[in-house]
């Protein structure tokens, strides 16, 4: 529809109606994409031929997607995934040259944060019809592992643990689904041009979004959820190896130093959470390192809500410190100790791998001290508050 003024439908008061086509309207100049969907005046998006609620008045073509959160896509985050049983071998990486996990413990997985995606994903073993692909891809927004998390295990393997099609999992008060992306029952084109069909496949969307979303997949394949067409034995699909884009198959029960589990983090209730839902908390390891880095780390937690502590397992001591102290320090002077829990205005902890030290003044308000031991009371209000009393 070339023209650019409003233009009106006619719908029956207080009733439902159905979300017009997309059809006999041109996208904006420029812009070559396939994306389409009107956003309601409630603040909700409807694909063409949903149903609308009464209360609408108004909707609005969307010819680009829109980002559910506020986060910037491409940034890292760190997850514990240390409790969610993952099976398969921790990812130290493999004689062809697959990077490590830099925390193998897995309390501290980073993730980068690919933001808003219009994708399919499965919720059952089947291969990916194009007719299916269309029907069922939805804006939905992911994290997606920088490191394949295990590898020598098989598809039947995370099925079995539920890491397949979606395991519950929650981190900072937020709710979230840990599984295997979709990426396709097919592929097209070759080398750097592959790409997985249906082409409405997370992985792809992801790479389309940023070539660099997705890393560390040289040498290192990850599963998907997707089945091969017509295979007479399980066959399922996995992507990386050579290239990002690399499209292969093989039996759901091969097992393989060179294939992995990278998940992927569906955010839940994103119309519950609010486009500033997430919170970013920045992690200040105090001179400590993870993987070798002393760098400033950060994790995800929701906004207006405590949050736990984090961990310190996975986290190296600063060079020399042979002790076992560990604390959180808040810009408010409070020490959290790991899985204390957090106050909401809370945005930055600092790792205190020494105990605090004190210097007392003793004021004898007139009176004398007698030669010898001096008994002292005093309360610990925070790191720089002492109050003492002498006995």
């Amino acid at each position: 529809y070339k023209r650019q003024d409003t233009i009106q439908i006619i719908v029956k008061n207080d009733s439902e109606f159905t979300a017009p086509a997309s059809d006999g309207m041109t996208r904006p100049n420029g812009d070559t994409g396939s994306y389409f969907m009107w956003l309601g005046s409630n603040g909700k998006l409807y694909a063409p031929g949903a149903s609308v609620p009464a209360e609408v008045t108004k909707l609005t073509a969307q010819f680009a997607l829109s980002e559910q959160f506020s986060l910037k896509p491409g940034d890292r985050y760190y997850f514990d995934l240390s409790t969610m049983g993952i099976p398969g071998t921790v990812n130290t990486g493999n004689e062809n040259g697959a990077v490590s996990l830099p925390d193998t413990s897995l309390h501290y997985v980073p993730f980068t944060y690919a933001g808003t995606v219009n994708a399919y994903k499965l919720t059952t073993e089947m291969a990916t019809t194009e007719e299916y692909a269309q029907q069922n891809k939805y804006s939905h927004s992911l994290f997606v592992a920088d490191y394949a998390v295990t590898h020598k295990v098989n598809w039947n393997n995370l099925d079995t643990a539920s890491l397949i099609f979606g395991k519950n999992y929650a981190s900072g008060g937020v709710d979230y689904t840990l599984r295997a992306p979709s990426v396709g029952s097919g592929r097209t084109y070759s080398g750097e041009s592959q790409r997985g069909t249906p082409l409405s496949n997370e992985w792809d969307k992801i790479l389309d979004k940023d070539s660099g979303y997705i890393k560390n997949w040289s040498e290192m394949s990850s599963w998907g959820q997707d089945t091969k067409p017509d295979n007479s034995i399980p066959i399922r699909a996995f992507r990386g190896y050579t290239s990002a884009r690399f499209w292969n198959l093989t039996s759901s029960g091969y097992r393989s130093v060179n294939v992995g589990f990278r998940p992927v983090l569906e955010v839940l209730n994103p119309d519950e959470l609010g486009s500033d839902g997430l919170k970013a908390v920045t992690l200040d390891l105090g001179g400590g390192k993870l993987g070798g880095s002393s760098d400033a780390i950060h994790i995800i937690v929701k906004i207006g809500s405590e949050f736990t502590a984090p961990a310190s397992d996975g986290l190296t001591r600063p060079d020399g410190n042979t002790g076992s102290y560990f604390m959180w320090l808040d810009g408010n002077g409070t020490s959290y100790a790991p899985g204390a829990s957090v106050p909401a205005d809370v945005t930055t902890l600092t790792v205190q791998w020494t105990a605090p030290t004190y210097t007392v003044t003793l004021h004898t308000n007139g009176g004398t001290i007698n030669s010898g031991n001096v008994t002292v009371s005093y309360t610990h209000l925070r790191a720089h508050e002492t109050s003492l009393h002498l006995v």
